[in-house]
């Protein structure tokens, strides 16, 4: 089983058409048994997808698709068992989904310095990024049905 968590820039994308492209990868997703949680904030992106090798086919089908720029790869690891049981969306901030990640992390082990030094930077970018005043923004959180 593999964990990637990564964060991009979408600056074009709103509150519609995230929930459009979201309700097609929900679909995708739970057919290919892949859970985790996506954060959608002021054009900021941040995932965290679980699951077998897929996973990463997946993280190469974002990285490649034009709507998002700046695909940065937080932490790519194998892991025995999930975190996630569904595959959850939200508009919210994707700081909380960061901090997820590197709790997730150490919570199995996973000490490597420079992952941890690599997910606390990312992190602290993230904290910026937010206090940046960047327009109105929508915080709702929706549960999608279990994956599994």
């Amino acid at each position: 089983m593999r964990h990637i968590c990564y964060t991009s820039l979408a600056p074009a994308m709103d509150r519609s058409m995230f929930e459009a492209v979201m309700e097609a990868a929900c679909r995708r997703n739970r057919d290919r048994d892949i859970c985790g949680i996506i954060a959608f904030r002021d054009g900021v992106v941040t995932q965290i997808v679980e699951g077998d090798e897929r996973v990463d086919d997946l993280f190469e089908r974002i990285s490649s698709d034009t709507r998002h720029s700046n695909v940065l790869l937080v932490s790519r690891t194998r892991i025995s068992e999930r975190s996630f049981k569904t595959f959850r969306i939200g508009l919210m901030d994707p700081l909380d989904i960061a901090i997820q990640s590197i709790a997730i992390a150490q919570s199995k082990g996973i000490s490597d310095p420079a992952y941890v030094h690599r997910a606390h930077r990312f992190a602290g970018g993230l904290a910026a990024l937010s206090a940046t005043p960047r327009g109105g923004s929508d915080e709702a959180v929706t549960q999608v049905s279990a994956v599994r």
